[in-house]
């Protein structure tokens, strides 16, 4: 109406008009990640182990990324944020003694132990598992994985990083082997892709892949 437009002519030539809402500024969140670089990104679920409650407890879903500060003597890290809530639901650098191993029945996840910082009130040592969408995409990370091993060991004893390559299939399964982690292999998150049955006591529904 023309009432209502005059009113919107008024204010705007008014210099004390107030706007009834204040625009701010954008402000930048420091992620910590903006001096590193990634060297592997994929979508991937993540499950971590709690002794306590002997179970596996899905930490979310999201990009498992390894980064790399710019600086000749920076380690490489794994990170994974829940993609939903951003939440750092795992936070460490890749241990050199870290072998990842196949989870029971499974070529699409691996399973590893690490120093975890992701909780800052719950820090210490930990039994992850994570699984990927394809085989494909967890001998990838395999690969990526062994090299960050390669230089981070190399970084910490002050050497030139190797670039022998190590393929996944020479992985003995879990099967075959004694596990390093006995109480969480034995309730590793189980891929019902396999012949055997997935145990009682087994992580979440295994037939949900990282899609």
């Amino acid at each position: 109406c023309a009432s209502h437009r005059l009113a919107l002519t008024m204010a705007d030539e008014d210099d004390s008009y107030v706007p009834l809402v204040t625009l701010t500024e954008e402000v930048a969140v420091d992620s910590g990640e903006q001096d590193e670089d990634i060297l592997y990104k994929e979508r991937a679920k993540l499950y971590r182990f709690s002794s306590e409650q002997n179970q596996w407890n899905e930490r979310g879903t999201g990009d498992a990324r390894l980064l790399q500060g710019r600086s000749p003597s920076s380690v490489v890290r794994f990170v994974v944020r829940q993609e939903k809530t951003l939440k750092v639901v795992a936070n460490h650098v890749i241990p050199v003694d870290g072998e990842l191993t196949r989870n029971l029945g499974s070529d699409r996840s691996w399973v590893w132990v690490a120093q975890d910082y992701s909780d800052s009130d719950d820090t210490g040592v930990y039994t992850f598992a994570i699984r990927f969408r394809t085989p494909e995409a967890a001998d990838e990370f395999f690969a990526k994985w062994e090299a960050a091993r390669v230089r981070n060991k190399a970084v910490l004893n002050e050497e030139t990083p190797s670039t022998e390559k190590v393929s996944p299939k020479e992985i003995v399964s879990d099967a075959e082997r004694e596990p390093s982690t006995s109480e969480a292999q034995d309730n590793a998150p189980a891929d019902k892709s396999s012949d055997e049955p997935a145990s009682e006591q087994s992580a979440p529904d295994a037939t949900e892949s990282a899609e």
